[in-house]
């Protein structure tokens, strides 16, 4: 026996509309819808989370920045600045001395107040949970990576710099040199010919890396403030809930107590890095926005809509024409 004998239109209405098929189609559209909507609410709770964990994870970021930066405005303010504007005073008087007692002029014993050789404590910061935080945690690139690694960089040799001038302060405290030659050596006087700068470099190095470290956690701060608050926008728009605030630092106090360096040192560091352009939503509402028109116009209440635009426009076009037909019949030739 054929299949076309008895597999006939009849039987297979009848079998489609069955409560086996009817069931069995029911399931499988449940299932998937179900499967598809579980799917689509655990990624979003994922990516809620997530947003979420990079709000916080910056905001201790910037904690940890803003602490190394007072360390080293501490040290500034207390030691640093005081210690390097005292040095360049004295050198030039010591320098000037020596001229004069070259040239002659200067008579009188060289007095300038004392050597200054105390010793100074090493930075007490720890940079390895910033760079775990900022490098390990957090969904961010361009500057803010390299200034991590630079601040990390310029702490490790302060330290050093600092290490060394101890053990400068130490050798002269200990030597029994005559107190002239001391001076030249502490301030650079040429001596038999001879130029010891060992000193006045390392007072420069201990305020130019203080600087640094300033500079460079400052920057840290505003660029991971400015990335904290695109990602609270970002969860804004597309959940809801509570989020922290982003951490923002507030430097006015410190600017009018003159212990931040002069942007202009670190031209390479402020104009260097392109920030990315945020993200536009333009576009993709563009194309929800033209696939929606074009799938209205497709449908009957699309096609209906067309067809009444149409009508409109014959309707208003054979007006026009019967006007301008009156209007030209009024009008008479030329001539006559």
């Amino acid at each position: 026996m054929a299949i076309s004998d008895w597999l006939t239109w009849e039987i297979a209405k009848e079998f489609a509309h069955s409560n086996i098929v009817t069931s069995f189609i029911g399931a499988l559209a449940g299932a998937g819808g179900g499967a598809w909507a579980a799917q689509r609410i655990a990624d979003r709770a994922k990516v809620r989370q997530q947003l979420l964990e990079e709000v916080r994870n910056t905001n201790a970021a910037v904690e940890q920045a803003y602490s190394v930066a007072m360390t080293c405005l501490n040290l500034k303010e207390q030691h640093i600045r005081d210690l390097w504007w005292r040095y360049r005073a004295q050198k030039a008087v010591v320098h000037a001395h020596d001229r004069g007692v070259r040239d002659g002029t200067i008579a009188t014993p060289l007095n300038i107040g004392g050597l200054d050789l105390q010793g100074i404590g090493e930075v007490p910061v720890s940079s390895r949970r910033l760079e775990e935080t900022v490098t390990g945690k957090l969904s961010i690139a361009g500057r803010p990576r390299s200034l991590v690694a630079v601040l990390c960089q310029s702490i490790n040799t302060l330290n050093e710099v600092i290490k060394s001038r101890n053990a400068l302060v130490t050798a002269y405290r200990a030597s029994n040199a005559p107190i002239d030659q001391k001076v030249a050596e502490v301030f650079g006087l040429p001596r038999d010919g001879i130029i010891d700068e060992t000193f006045g470099t390392n007072v420069q190095a201990l305020y130019k890396g203080t600087d640094d470290c300033i500079h460079f956690s400052k920057l840290l701060c505003t660029d991971l403030t400015v990335h904290g608050r695109v990602m609270r926008k970002e969860f804004l728009r597309r959940f809801r809930g509570e989020i922290p605030h982003v951490t923002e630092v507030i430097w006015d106090d410190i600017e009018k107590r003159d212990l931040l360096p002069s942007p202009g040192d670190y031209l390479n560091w402020e104009t260097g890095f392109l920030r990315p352009a945020h993200r536009s939503y333009g576009r993709h509402r563009a194309k929800v926005w033209y696939w929606t028109r074009k799938v209205f116009r497709r449908s009957p209440a699309g096609q209906a809509l067309a067809g009444m635009r149409r009508w409109r426009m014959l309707h208003r076009g054979s007006a026009n024409g019967v006007r301008r037909a009156s209007s030209l019949r009024g009008l008479r030739p030329l001539g006559r």
